[in-house]
């Protein structure tokens, strides 16, 4: 290889470089226009390809009367530097006339929205990529001078462009994009393309110009052809290992970036390998068959070894190490290498079959390489659209194995010398298809990136659901919680069953009421994200106008497939309607503005969800909101650290005036945003009365547990963000730094939200109550600090007591509760002596307080009494009394105590009515579900007869239940025997005969 071809190949490196860095920003800069849907992205894809496909077959015209063929490369790739800086503004542009062509039409997969996508973005994208697609006919030019040059010198070619693709697509996503932004990564490619312009221009000067000969410049169309169809198998292939792998590496940029460089590693391989095995046409015959029957057998291979991936990067496994993003790629390229070699011979070996000579090197190169990309547009659109979700990824194999072999026989029966070798090899694959046929791989589809576990509930869990939808495959597993519906291998939500408690999936239900609380009027709301339709549930009815957005589907036909087992039909509400479609499209193209608009995305790293955290996408929020209108949006905090959190914080408090944080529980974080006065306490009564159901589903008793669920006001969201970096389209830190963020755990957010950062404001709920919130949300550490924050005194002394009476710890709460008795102030006293009096009811050998006759604390040592004697008659009579008692204007620990006595005298009855009322009250009482609670809901509704409450809460029971405790095992044995195929009246009145003694508890 002599220095000026060197110099070619260093030059068309950059430019394979510069390429890749394009298509990835590019890619994602009309997304910001056009969607993230599959289809979208597809099309801008085909666009992109399509120009390609253009350039080659325009050159293939030309490429022949060219005299200096580097020299016009550099003037090429100078041009599509110019062109490339002008897309952004152009993609911009675009946006106005999208909306005016598509206002109201916000389904991508509408025939006009597709036909407008493709168009404009062809038209935009089509001078840089045109000029792509003839620089390697011009090189071929320049570069091949004899025979013996055409296949070294074109795969040499093919590879070297490859292996730059690889560079450009890894440091655009790892390296770029995280550190100088979207746009300046834009001009980064237009100066390496700047210098490769400079290259090319001193490197023609050395070379001397090229007599044009166009009667030796044709070449075989049928070796392009040929190729076209293997074209379409490769990028089958190439999707259906994106969408495989991704259940274990997951969605971000990063993983793309990674799968797709791991798929080209075997290309440029390949293309290498091709240059020294195409010295003849009859040899580049030959190997493209064998090719072929390569790439059959091997994606077979590597099919059923992705299959145990799962198993392979559990721990224990053979590759435990690879728990990070790097090494799960190595590994599946080294799986796939063996078939992307195949597949990445097959152009070098067309091109080298398709000239007859040196001068038809140039013109076999450009037609090849047109053919070789549309069927690169067929094969991806065709998979993605049309195999993925119509036969599976067992089928789509299928049809990519038989494209393989089908064209490995119709090339060695088109060719002169017929080698032997070919029938054998193709047999042999044929009977490895048998031996080893491609089922699904529900071990890989069960797995999910967030866990390396194999043998998690969901590993054996009944599948309800499965599809292959348009952007990602949609599982929905019969679990233990309930309902798991995960895309991609990433949860998407847990639907809960009849008869689960209230409080569970909290910051779900909550989304359904912070924007009706929030909203001055809110009549009509838009949900970005249905998940498990778990938000949906929660929405009051002064909601009149539901709009939910969806950008996969198969999620929406996963939901209406598990209707009949949820404890709502949201399907049958009639204020919804569900649209699919990409959330900053529906915004940008829906005429009539929200109230409310509430955003969901599951997992803030992925392609569909990143460009959802963004002050760009806030400003289009802002933009389609009523005024008084309100935004909430949902965080999951063990994906983002401390830093992250700030940036996003402030990147909210920058396009809304008032912005708060909720915290229902510690993962979940709730951000709610609007341009006026937030009067959620205000409003709190009046929207509660609206629909009570709703609120006590979402375990929000009273305004308390919203209070405390408050982690930072407005005052304090200033605070926490100030001096932060805004997250932006062009500068997305969600996308570039979320994904090496995991598992973020309690403590360091209790340190992010501790007692030295003034958040709250002053508090004017009572004190008890707030405690009472704090532990109901299991935020006991924040009780405590919250506590001490009180001024000394006996408020703060029994406020301490009931806290740690909450919590169980007996004995230091009994102490503090006398020192009250003895402060002096007769209302804490009061309450003390109730709560003291609780705690010394089983201690036979401590005396109770005195209390006066008629006084509730008399009523309770009553009542206690009776419980001990089992007389339930005298039970009976004080119901009323320990009614009266048991209300919001009571002291919450005497209220606590009323109600925990009318729940054990229902339960010691045992009647089917009474079961019933103590099941509701139960679920209406406030503070923490432990073991204890689960259990008397167990018995609740095993006497009320409601079997999925029973079930329900014995499965949430067994979580909570002691091995070792003698009462929890005569818990659980008696639960065993109301089980899901066995339950009936008999075996009802065993387990009432094993648990009702006076020693239960």
């Amino acid at each position: 290889m002599d220095s000026r071809f060197a110099l070619v190949l260093g030059c068309f490196l950059l430019s394979g470089f510069a390429g890749l860095l394009y298509e990835t920003a590019w890619t994602r800069e009309f997304s910001f226009v056009f969607g993230t849907s599959g289809l979208a992205v597809s099309t801008v894809l085909a666009a992109y390809m399509g120009g390609l496909a253009l350039g080659s077959a325009l050159a293939g015209r030309f490429v022949s009367r060219v005299a200096r063929p580097v020299l016009v490369y550099g003037v090429l790739e100078l041009g599509i530097a110019v062109s490339a800086l002008a897309v952004p503004w152009a993609i911009a542009a675009t946006r106005s006339l999208h909306v005016s062509w598509l206002e109201g039409v916000t389904d991508p997969a509408s025939p006009l929205a597709l036909t407008i996508t493709l168009a404009t973005s062809f038209v935009i994208l089509c001078v840089p990529t045109t000029f792509m697609g003839a620089t390697l006919p011009l090189l071929a030019r320049h570069a091949v001078r004899d025979d013996a040059d055409i296949g070294p010198r074109i795969g040499a070619l093919y590879a070297i462009n490859t292996a730059g693709a690889i560079a450009g697509t890894l440091m655009t996503a790892f390296v770029l994009m995280p550190a100088i932004g979207l746009r300046n990564t834009v001009f980064v490619g237009a100066g390496v393309n700047a210098l490769v312009f400079l290259g090319a221009v001193a490197l023609s000067r050395d070379v001397g110009a090229r007599e044009a000969d166009p009667a030796k410049a044709s070449g075989e169309r049928a070796p392009a052809v040929i190729l076209t169809i293997a074209s379409v198998a490769s990028f089958t292939y190439e999707v259906m290992w994106v969408r495989l792998i991704e259940h274990v590496i997951g969605g971000s940029v990063y993983a793309f970036s990674a799968m797709l460089a791991s798929f080209l590693i075997g290309i440029a391989g390949g293309g290498a390998i091709a240059s020294r095995v195409a010295a003849t046409r009859a040899r580049a015959r030959l190997g493209l068959a064998l090719t072929q029957i390569g790439a059959a057998g091997f994606s077979l291979l590597a099919y059923h070894a992705m299959a145990r991936l799962p198993d392979w990067l559990a721990p224990g496994g053979r590759f435990e190490a690879a728990n990070a993003l790097h090494e799960t790629a190595a590994l599946t390229a080294l799986l796939l290498l063996p078939s992307t070699l195949c597949l990445g011979a097959m152009l070098p070996l067309a091109v080298r079959a398709a000239a007859r000579g040196a001068e038809a090197a140039a013109s076999a190169s450009a037609s090849v390489y047109a053919w070789n990309t549309l069927g690169a547009i067929v094969g991806s659109v065709a998979a993605g659209f049309l195999l993925l979700p119509t036969l599976g990824f067992a089928g789509t194999l299928v049809v990519g194995l038989a494209l393989n072999l089908g064209l490995a026989l119709l090339v060695w029966a088109s060719s002169r010398d017929r080698s032997r070798g070919v029938p054998v090899a193709l047999g042999s694959v044929v009977v490895l298809g048998l031996l080893l046929p491609p089922t699904t791989p529900w071990s890989l589809l069960r797995s999910t990136p967030l866990d390396r576990e194999p043998t998690g509930a969901s590993a054996e869990a009944p599948v309800l659901f499965h599809a292959l939808g348009r952007s990602a495959s949609v599982l929905a597993l019969d679990v233990p919680d309930g309902i798991l519906i995960r895309t991609n291998g990433m949860p998407e939500s847990i639907i809960m069953e009849p008869g689960e408690r209230p409080g569970r999936m909290m910051p779900a239900r909550w989304l359904g009421l912070l924007p009706a609380l929030a909203a001055r009027s809110p009549e009509r709301m838009l949900m970005i994200g249905l998940g498990g339709s778990v938000a949906l549930k929660s929405i009051p009815s002064n909601v009149r106008e539901i709009d939910v957005v969806e950008l996969e589907p198969e999620v929406v036909a996963a939901n209406r497939a598990i209707d009949a087992r949820r404890q709502i039909d949201v399907a049958a509400d009639p204020r919804v309607r569900i649209r699919v479609g990409d959330a900053r499209t529906v915004l940008e193209l829906e005429r009539r503005p929200y109230d409310a608009i509430v955003s969901q995305p599951s997992h803030s790293w992925t392609a569909g969800a990143s460009h959802l955290y963004t002050r760009d996408f806030f400003e289009r929020v802002k933009g389609k909101l009523r005024e008084g209108g309100v935004f909430v949006q949902w965080v999951g905090l063990p994906f983002v650290d401390g830093p992250l959190l700030r940036s996003f914080v402030a990147t909210l408090d920058a396009s809304f005036r008032h912005v708060r944080l909720y915290r229902p529980t510690w993962a979940g974080a709730l951000f709610v945003a609007s341009d006026v006065p937030l009067e959620i306490d205000e409003r709190f009564d009046a929207v509660r009365a609206l629909d009570p159901d709703a609120f006590q589903r979402a375990g929000i008793q009273n305004a308390a547990v919203l209070r405390a669920a408050l982690t930072l006001d407005e005052a304090g969201v200033a605070r926490f963000a100030a001096k932060q970096p805004i997250i932006t389209d062009d500068w997305n830190a969600m996308a570039t730094q979320a994904p090496w963020v995991r598992d973020q755990t309690r403590k360091i957010f209790a340190a992010l939200f501790g007692p030295t950062v003034p958040f709250r404001g002053p508090v004017d709920t009572d004190p008890l109550e707030f405690i009472e919130a704090f532990v109901t949300l299991n935020r006991g550490r924040v009780a405590r600090q919250w506590v001490a924050t009180l001024p000394e005194g006996p408020e703060r002394t029994l406020a301490e007591a009931y806290h740690l009476d909450l919590r169980h710890k007996r004995e230091p709460a009994r102490r503090r509760y006398e020192s009250v008795l003895s402060s002096g102030d007769e209302a804490a006293a009061a309450i003390a002596r109730v709560a003291l009096a609780g705690l010394l009811r089983e201690d036979e050998s401590r005396s109770p307080p005195v209390f006066q006759p008629g006084s509730p604390g008399a009523t309770l040592v009553a009542a206690w009494d009776a419980l001990r004697r089992r007389d339930d008659d005298a039970l009976a009579t004080l119901d009323d009394a320990l009614a009266a008692i048991d209300r919001p204007t009571s002291p919450p620990p005497i209220r606590r105590l009323a109600r925990a006595v009318r729940i054990e005298g229902r339960l010691r009855r045992g009647r089917a009515d009474e079961g019933r009322e103590a099941l509701a009250l139960i679920d209406g009482a406030i503070g923490p579900w432990d073991a204890s609670r689960h259990a008397d809901r167990a018995l609740a509704a095993a006497f009320s007869g409601d079997r999925d409450a029973t079930i329900a809460s014995i499965r949430e029971y067994g979580r909570f239940a002691s091995p070792g405790v003698r009462a929890d095992r005569r818990m659980m044995r008696a639960f065993r025997s109301v089980s899901e195929d066995d339950f009936d009246p008999h075996t009802l009145e065993q387990l009432r005969r094993r648990v009702v003694d006076p020693t239960r508890r």
